[in-house]
């Protein structure tokens, strides 16, 4: 995300830059006006503008009546543009000095400067932050689904056939189009992360993590919609989910297929970066 943000100034960078160099070669088209103003007065409800400006070291004040309205705009247009290259050349400072002084710190490498009792905390990048690193988020969910399944067991082990790239096994080609896209876009998840509701386990497809609010959200494949069967079971899971204030768009993200029983991945990302970046 902070990569994503020096990326985006450096785009801005070339802009401006380029803006500048347009700014200036207007500006050297007008020169003719330059240390020239326009002074506006209104008499009986009517306006009146002047020309102002210095010529041989003398002042001197110039009516300009309605032929020469493409004067007027030209010694505005000129001062404007002074004004333009003025913050252009302050927002392209900026931009250089954010560029050349950021420096990406780790969570790890914050808390090491830390006092020992602040180092030892088991929250250390949380404190620092305000949230845990993804790495030790799936891990510590890993484990918590670990104790569970130990606990329970896992009911469709063998229903699994689909192998991700970092060896996850899932039990759909739609899961493992998923899979591979959090992992694409270095999303913290958890595959089949189990909860409880009222006494029934549920098992929704991912756990993720906002690792820069810390928020966590459940996203559930829903598949395809229109099979009344399939529908009717899932509308009955999506009431479980909210008596358990798992609620969609607020910590419950859902996907669905076409109606050729294919999910479009890539038409995912934008909802995904909204809610996970």
């Amino acid at each position: 995300m902070l990569y994503s943000c020096i990326d985006a100034v450096e785009r801005d960078l070339d802009n401006q830059r380029e803006l500048h160099r347009k700014l200036k070669r207007r500006k050297n088209y007008l020169e003719q006006y330059d240390g020239k103003s326009l002074v506006c007065k209104m008499n009986n409800g009517n306006y009146y503008y002047y020309e102002v400006g210095c010529l041989d070291g003398k002042s001197f004040k110039r009516y300009l009546n309605s032929s020469n309205q493409e004067r007027r705009k030209l010694i505005q247009e000129y001062k404007y543009i002074e004004l333009a290259i003025r913050r252009c050349e302050k927002n392209i400072e900026s931009m250089e000095r954010l560029i050349g002084e950021y420096k990406v710190l780790e969570p790890d490498e914050v808390a090491m400067e830390l006092g020992k009792a602040y180092r030892e905390q088991e929250n250390a990048n949380k404190l620092i932050y305000g949230y845990e690193s993804g790495t030790r988020w799936v891990t510590k969910k890993e484990n918590e689904k670990q104790r569970f399944i130990e606990r329970y067991g896992d009911y469709k082990e063998d229903s699994r056939k689909h192998v991700a790239s970092d060896g996850t096994k899932v039990a759909s080609k739609s899961e493992l189009a998923m899979k591979e896209l959090l992992i694409s876009l270095d999303i913290p998840h958890v595959y089949e992360y189990p909860i409880i509701i009222q006494n029934r386990m549920f098992r929704p497809d991912f756990i993720v993590l906002n690792t820069r609010t810390g928020q966590e959200y459940f996203l559930e494949h829903i598949g395809y919609f229109v099979d009344e069967i399939y529908r009717h079971k899932n509308v009955e899971k999506l009431h479980d989910y909210i008596s358990r204030d798992i609620v969609p768009n607020k910590n419950l993200l859902l996907t669905f297929e076409n109606t050729n029983g294919e999910i479009n991945v890539q038409a995912l990302v934008p909802m995904l970066n909204a809610y996970l970046k």
